[in-house]
């Protein structure tokens, strides 16, 4: 081989060398795949849209969803708040400590319970629950909302597994009132109010009270936010687990609300969902409940304090509970301890509390019916929690059916003025 033969090839390599090095250089390096599917992160949580602005209700399809959302939370990491994390039962759960209460974001001020369907009943539609009239006049008094309390285990078929199908005249029932109470302007809390087999005998029954959550979050996500979902009512009351062989309790209680709340955003990602205490929706328990890192979810009381003057005359508890009891100082001072819990939880954590349920019977003292419903006006008033009177027209009502008016006690005025 000649010399210069010889460095032609030479020459040849050497610009291949080069070559080779520069497409190598220009290649990206290849990424190493991040797997994503085991994080748990607040930052999925959805959020809500602009504050609610009552005087622009108008209930006419699900586009007007933004509208009625409540309005935005702030996180820690955007206002210097100071966060934790609790991770308990597999589930990790972010609250947020110490965030300016901001009252708006509770959409739920001033309501009325619509007692029929917590106890299975065959009424027909010319009952008066389904009469516009009386919805009207609810607005017409300045109330916004009213809870509508539906025990679904006595409107399901709880023999057909898997998918415990609710009685399809019952919903278009319920659709009915939830429907005409949209149109009268009202918004309209939906609650799973149940005393029956999931508290006493919780195993066996957790799969159909989220089936039945399932069906009622498709049933209804194409609804205007007005709509309001209510988890569970008294999870553990003591009246009826007491002497129960699988009783809910309040771990159990946390944890099936955070797997209805998984159901529900599946189809509803902004609906406000309402989230009971951990036992019985107890004042005293509110800050042993943590609830999800989720703007649109609030938090709901019961507060009957004093009972033996809020449930006087009652026949159906003890012998004590038969007597009469004025309204005095100790009524006073036990209803502004509960406030003052409400408020200071409130504060320390920016979450709106919502009292949905409270109330006197009409057997005690007309002008005492009065002067606590003038309290309570007047606390909430001062503490900016919204409520929700039990109820509209029986033993605890405000409106008498038969005389087609307000009860000659004046509680409706005292509540509202």
């Amino acid at each position: 081989m000649n010399k210069n033969r010889l460095l032609k090839i030479c020459a040849l390599l050497l610009a291949a060398a080069m070559l080779l090095s520069f497409v190598g250089c220009g290649r990206p390096a290849q990424e190493t795949p991040v797997d994503n599917s085991s994080d748990v992160s607040s930052s999925q949580t959805p959020t809500g849209s602009e504050p609610l602005d009552d005087d622009s209700f108008e209930p006419t399809s699900s586009d007007d969803d933004a509208a009625f959302a409540p309005a935005p939370e702030s996180n820690s990491a955007g206002n210097g708040t100071a966060g934790s994390t609790t991770v308990t039962e597999e589930k990790v759960i972010t609250t947020v400590e110490d965030a300016p209460y901001d009252a708006e974001k509770n959409p739920l001020k001033q309501g009325v319970n619509f007692s029929l369907f917590e106890m299975h009943n065959n009424v027909g539609y010319d009952h008066w629950i389904f009469q516009s009239k009386y919805y009207d006049a609810l607005r017409e008094k300045g109330f916004d909302h009213v809870r509508l309390p539906v025990d679904f285990f006595d409107y399901t078929n709880l023999n057909d597994a898997p998918n415990y199908p609710i009685d399809e005249e019952a919903l278009r029932m319920i659709d009915t009132i939830i429907n005409t109470a949209l149109s009268a302007g009202l918004k309209i809390v939906l609650d799973f109010h149940h005393f029956g087999v999931l508290q006493k005998n919780y195993t066996v029954n957790r799969e159909k009270y989220l089936k039945i959550w399932e069906q009622l979050s498709v049933h209804y996500q194409s609804y205007p936010s007005g709509l309001v979902f209510e988890l569970i009512n008294e999870p553990g009351n003591p009246n009826t687990v007491r002497n129960a062989p699988d009783p809910i309790n309040p771990t159990r209680s946390m944890i099936l609300q955070e797997e209805a709340i998984e159901i529900i955003r599946k189809t509803n990602p902004n609906r406000l969902i309402v989230h009971a205490t951990k036992l019985n929706n107890a004042v005293s328990m509110l800050n042993e409940t943590t609830l999800p890192d989720d703007d649109n979810i609030i938090l709901s009381v019961h507060t009957y304090e004093p009972y033996t003057f809020t449930h006087q005359g009652t026949d159906w508890l003890s012998d004590e509970f038969s007597k009469t009891r004025p309204y005095d100082d100790d009524v006073r001072a036990e209803l502004e301890a509960e406030f003052a819990q409400i408020a200071a939880f409130q504060e320390r954590t920016g979450r709106p509390v919502w009292i949905g349920e409270f109330g006197v019977t009409n057997k005690a003292d007309a002008q005492d019916r009065r002067k606590y419903a003038e309290l309570i006006n007047e606390l909430s008033e001062k503490y900016k929690v919204g409520w929700c009177w039990f109820e509209f027209s029986t033993g605890f009502g405000i409106y008498n059916i038969e005389k087609d008016e307000w009860t000659a006690d004046g509680v409706v005025d005292a509540l509202t003025k």
